[in-house]
């Protein structure tokens, strides 16, 4: 039920250098909503302006249109050893948005990313990953899940990262274990809407080089995941 829709070293070589601008996004989005998925998550940070208001306007439109889209919430400090932030997308994007949710991992002490923690916050443990709130808006979460709330998600300690309920990753497989689609090809309308009808909608960066990829037990230094993956 999950598909990928990939930024692939094809699709920059054909659209040019990253970043993008963001009514491409808004155009793409549509494409995918006419087809009607259960939930779209886009792993692409909007936590700044673009360079075009009007393009900004855009997306969010096309983002409140759709109704199911979930966007992602960084944690991230200002510099080595400095402040911590919780950086959102810029308020128009978060507000037409019908979700939230946290994207990064950390490595354990050999590099290598092998769990998660389902909440995380400054301060107080506010936050689910970006995966889990796409499960939230397309219903799907499992029967039995429950997130049960730790003492540390009701107090707050004040500029401290709080993490809460590490859970290991269950690996489908090596890198591509997810079916791709092209962002070109869905930009174009070249793919069939039954493709994307009732799926799980992920669109994010997987050209190699980007930054956004990470070792894992299932394809170590040599062949990282991408972080949409992930």
């Amino acid at each position: 039920d999950v598909l990928i829709v990939a930024i692939d070293q094809s699709n920059l070589e054909r659209l040019g250098r990253w970043p993008w601008p963001r009514y491409r996004h808004a155009r793409l989005l549509r494409n995918i909503c006419a087809s009607k998925p259960a939930v779209v998550g886009i792993n692409i940070a909007f936590s700044e302006p673009g360079d075009d208001a009007s393009a900004d306007d855009l997306l969010a439109e096309a983002i409140a249109e759709c109704g199911n889209v979930v966007l992602p919430l960084v944690i991230e400090q200002t510099q080595s050893g400095g402040q911590l932030l919780e950086t959102p997308p810029i308020a128009p994007l978060a507000f037409a948005a019908a979700g939230l949710g946290r994207i990064g991992v950390h490595l354990d002490e050999d590099g290598i990313a092998r769990s998660v923690d389902l909440r995380e916050g400054i301060g107080i443990a506010a936050w689910p990953l970006l995966a889990e709130d796409m499960l939230r808006v397309a219903r799907r979460l499992p029967k039995k899940y429950d997130h049960a709330p730790a003492a540390s998600d009701t107090t707050d300690l004040g500029h401290r990262l709080v993490r809460e309920t590490r859970r290991r990753f269950e690996f489908v497989g090596a890198p591509g274990s997810f079916p791709r689609l092209s962002y070109s090809e869905v930009l174009d309308g070249k793919i069939s809407p039954l493709v994307l009808a009732g799926k799980i909608v992920l669109v994010g960066v997987t050209a190699v080089g980007m930054g956004d990829a990470l070792p894992t037990p299932v394809s170590a230094l040599a062949d990282p995941m991408p972080g949409v993956e992930l």
